[in-house]
């Protein structure tokens, strides 16, 4: 996904439990990165919306088999704990995972 900041375009890729921003030209300023930061919940959103529409998994996680609803269980854990995020962003950022894995 690429967003704007600054006027200038900035990739987001995630990382194993981290999401990294890496700006398309000179690094990051601090004043930059702090906007994304603040943007964060809303930028990992809009990426989830956009890998529901073209998955083969069923919108609801709930509905998932149970392989990956296992895999996403154990991300969302990993990712809270390790990545220091809040039950709820460790939930988005574990769906993405798993949706993008497939």
């Amino acid at each position: 996904m690429i967003v704007a900041v600054g006027g200038r375009d900035v990739h987001v890729e995630i990382d194993g439990v981290r999401v990294r921003f890496v700006a398309v030209g000179t690094p990051l300023t601090d004043g930059e990165f702090a906007q994304l930061n603040a943007r964060k919940r809303e930028i990992l959103r809009a990426l989830l919306v956009g890998l529901r529409e073209g998955s083969s998994l069923p919108p609801s996680v709930v509905d998932w088999p149970e392989d990956q609803r296992e895999a996403y269980e154990e991300r969302a854990a990993i990712i809270e704990y390790d990545g220091g995020l809040d039950r709820v962003d460790a939930e988005v950022l574990a769906e993405i995972c798993v949706r993008g894995a497939r």
